[in-house]
């Protein structure tokens, strides 16, 4: 777990390559979603264990005038690459940015490169996706179900295409707490839903969101269910396959533990609450996270791809979980202990005490979230003002617990994921590279690999030349002592209301030096 930055990987240069090497050799790849979290880990894997490849293309849009080749430039411009950087300087030269965008009819591409990539490419991986849990309908649908679609109808043009690899979710049927490696009976047609998407008002289609997405909880796991369905019905013309990850985390190996830039989610938690911006957490702490590495989740993808390349599935289409085994989840309340044995080493600048609560009940979590984050955000912004800084911590936590409100479901809820498909993936490799390229998560250790991920954190967001925010500040003590007053009146006035009784006597000391606790109770 300690592997250092400039030491070699399991699939550093000299190593025994084999199959994914040779499958990979000379054969050009075509990425969506190239610049995102997953995307950019298998770019950086392909480039350093098939160093033979061809010519990686990345979909990419064009953002305030910045060109596809410039965008593919700054996205490789992370610590991810500087292995690949030292070991082979040429690598990233081969990655290249092709102007376009998976919410537009014909992915935005323009004539001639649409003709380039029918005409080279041999293995397409289809990562992009809005992973906003709470976007409107018609965008959700544009990114995640017409892009696939548009994407399948363009690689049936493609004369090289050797396999086609889609990435979903292990949460598309998340109606059931039980998930196979199967098709499950899709939640509406998806060709009514690109067509409503283009012919219907966008206000009217919000209002019918709710009746629309129905069990499917939100429009993300919607669409991206309708897109299973899209490439299921593809499934005979195409060399196709579908990849489910459960929840990404940062990478356990490849190219070094601990590498993220999936400021999303549980890695944004983990930060609000090293810094003492964030304490009111909304889960069950006896759930159980399926969490993944973002490595495994690559290497399974490569395998699935060599897999269809070498022997293309005919009926039933191939569907894979990369989960971890039920028998090794981590309990919620597991990773909050875990996360604060490394907040002491990790020495995060500070804004305020740092705690964290979690909590069951909604209406509590509604409750403690206005009385103790809210001030503290108030006072941040308050702050910020006064000194000509962005104001910027209100909205970070609206947009918190609009996140956990919305999350809610997953959070309180354990799924059991069977996924004996993933694991068999890397069963027809040698020894030294099914070594490389093992899939079971049962050798990680997972506290020392969330201390390298909060290095890398802390690294991404507080470089080491920022200036730490020092002690708290006179008006942060004001909100302090106002949160204090507002509890033990609450705990005065409360005495049926027992959980909320139980709650703030915790929470009081936590806030309140010891002396004070005696000398109150």
């Amino acid at each position: 777990m300690g592997t250092d930055r400039g030491s070699e990987t399991p699939g550093d240069a000299g190593a025994e390559r084999g199959r994914v090497a040779s499958c990979f050799a000379g054969k050009d790849v075509f990425v969506t979603g190239g610049s995102g979290f997953v995307g950019r880990v298998l770019i950086e894997k392909l480039l350093r264990e098939a160093p033979d490849v061809g010519t990686i293309f990345v979909l990419v849009r064009a953002k305030k005038g910045v060109p596809a080749r410039e965008r593919v430039h700054n996205f490789t411009q992370v610590s991810l690459f500087d292995g690949l950087r030292r070991q082979q300087p040429h690598a990233l030269s081969k990655v290249q940015g092709v102007e376009g965008d998976v919410a537009l009819l014909g992915l935005g591409l323009s004539d001639g490169d649409r003709k380039l990539l029918e005409e080279r490419v041999a293995f397409v991986f289809h990562a992009a996706a809005s992973v906003r849990f709470n976007d409107p309908l018609p965008k959700a649908v544009c990114l995640n179900t017409r892009g696939t679609s548009e994407l399948c109808e363009m690689a049936l043009r493609m004369r090289r295409l050797e396999a086609f690899i889609y990435v979903s979710t292990a949460y598309t049927n998340c109606n059931r707490l039980e998930i196979d490696e199967k098709l499950y009976p899709p939640p509406g047609d998806w060709r009514t839903f690109n067509e409503l998407v283009d012919k219907m008002d966008p206000l009217l289609l919000d209002i019918l969101t709710p009746k629309l997405v129905g069990n499917s909880i939100n429009t993300y796991i919607f669409t991206k269910a309708l897109a299973e369905d899209v490439v299921n019905d593809y499934r005979h013309q195409l060399p196709i396959g579908i990849i489910r990850p459960s929840i990404v985390c940062p990478s356990a190996e490849e190219p070094f533990p601990g590498w993220t830039d999936n400021f999303y989610g549980p890695t944004t938690v983990l930060l609000g609450n090293g810094m003492g911006a964030l304490h009111v957490n909304l889960a069950d702490p006896e759930v159980d996270m399926n969490l993944i590495p973002v490595d495994y989740v690559v290497r399974a993808i490569m395998l699935l791809a060599i897999k269809l390349a070498v022997h293309r599935s005919t009926g039933t289409l191939p569907v894979y979980n990369a989960t971890s085994h039920n028998r090794q989840l981590l309990k919620l309340h597991t990773i909050k202990e875990s996360m604060y044995s490394c907040l002491a080493e990790l020495r995060l600048p500070r804004v305020y005490k740092w705690f964290s609560l979690i909590l069951k009940n909604v209406f509590i979590f509604r409750i403690l979230f206005i009385l103790i984050d809210l001030p503290i955000a108030i006072a941040l912004d308050c702050i910020a003002w006064c000194t000509n800084q962005p104001t910027r911590m209100i909205k970070v936590h609206r947009r918190s617990i609009v996140a956990q409100l919305k999350n809610h479901y997953f959070s309180h809820n354990t799924f059991k994921f069977y996924n004996s498909n993933y694991l068999s993936l890397n069963e027809t490799l040698g020894p030294k590279e099914k070594q490389r390229y093992r899939l079971t998560v049962n050798h990680i250790l997972w506290e020392p690999l969330m201390l390298l991920t909060q290095h890398e954190i802390k690294n991404y967001f507080f470089p080491k030349n920022a200036k730490n925010p020092g002690p708290i500040t006179v008006l942060l003590e004001f909100v302090h002592f106002i949160i204090c007053g507002i509890l033990l009146l609450l705990v005065w006035k409360s005495s049926c209301l027992t959980p909320l009784i139980r709650i703030s006597f915790n929470i009081l000391k936590l806030l309140l030096p010891l002396p004070i606790i005696q000398l109150i109770f």
